[in-house]
């Protein structure tokens, strides 16, 4: 039995390391394309376009790491400030 107590986010609204390690997704969304940051193991950064091809799947040892090229690529991609992004994040509740 678990005694995480939290609301499966950060401070700043992001999905935390619980809530990504017992299966939640981190998705933003902007051009036509998805991104998503998800744990399975490993952290995973991947993207699809809106006829739901890839166009990365990126995978990192550390979250830190994870969620740097995740936002890197939101704002690359799909053209999203990180607040932007994180309001998407929390709408998703």
């Amino acid at each position: 039995m678990s005694n995480y107590t939290g609301n499966f986010r950060n401070k700043d609204g992001q999905l935390d390391v619980y809530a990504l390690n017992c299966g939640y997704l981190q998705i933003c969304e902007g051009n036509g394309i998805d991104i998503t940051l998800w744990a399975e193991s490993y952290m995973h950064v991947r993207a699809y376009d809106d006829h739901r091809n890839r166009l990365f799947w990126e995978s990192f040892d550390n979250l830190t790491e994870a969620r740097a090229f995740f936002w890197r690529k939101v704002k690359e991609l799909c053209s999203l400030t990180r607040a932007e992004g994180i309001e998407q994040i929390n709408r998703r509740k």
